[in-house]
């Protein structure tokens, strides 16, 4: 006799719980915290996941059935970080809220966790679900914030309603890819200050792609 199957949940009820031993309350918060404190102490090459779980004080394979691997672990802890240090608060003036936003992934990028962010985005090439986790984690949200800004813009009829948003994220973030790489020329500088300081880097590369992002004025084509 064939086995009867399970009912199905009904509307409202508890989801039911799997097979295994449930998840201590709690621990994914002490498993990143830990993370994050050897990551700053001893760097990616340091960390080992079975150091976080001691420092946890969870076992090795509460965090496997968690993250698959070290990258996996970081990337949770620098997507952590990314959303609570890239906030921008929205001024309303679309050029202001650009540079405000460009400047905050630059720091970001450049910030005690560049090295780590950089080994885990050369692992992610091999790996589908860290590449998928990433663009999810990281990727993605950066993006919205993005479009938020160039939506407002638009609306206020500023800006081109036919901007490719992608595009133009990609375009603003290169010429400080580029310089993280290879290095800022110590000639260029603006008001005493060089140009890959964040703040004026970003309001540059901005200034040089404005005119691309304007609405055409009334009564032109």
């Amino acid at each position: 006799m064939d086995p009867v199957p399970a009912a199905p949940d009904e509307p409202g009820a508890p989801p039911r719980r799997r097979p295994g031993r449930p998840r201590r309350p709690g621990a994914d918060e002490s498993i990143l915290a830990a993370a994050e404190e050897l990551l700053i102490e001893r760097g990616f090459d340091g960390l080992s996941i079975e150091d976080v779980a001691t420092r946890a004080g969870v076992a090795k394979t509460t965090l496997y059935r968690r993250w698959h691997s070290k990258e996996e672990l970081v990337l949770h802890v620098l997507a952590a970080s990314a959303e609570a240090d890239a906030v921008v608060t929205p001024t309303g003036d679309t050029r202001a809220d650009l540079v405000q936003f460009l400047s905050a992934t630059i720091s970001l990028a450049r910030g005690e966790a560049n090295g780590s962010m950089a080994r885990v985005v050369g692992r992610a090439k091999l790996d589908g679900r860290l590449a998928e986790n990433l663009r999810f984690m990281l990727l993605a949200p950066q993006r919205e914030r993005f479009r938020a800004i160039l939506r407002h813009g638009i609306e206020q009829g500023e800006l081109r309603a036919d901007l490719d948003f992608v595009l133009v994220h990609q375009m603003l973030q290169g010429p400080a890819l580029h310089l993280d790489t290879f290095g800022a020329d110590p000639s260029l500088v603006d008001g005493g200050r060089t140009v890959d300081e964040p703040e004026v880097l970003a309001a540059r590369i901005v200034d040089l792609m404005w005119p691309a992002l304007l609405a055409a004025p009334k009564g032109h084509a």
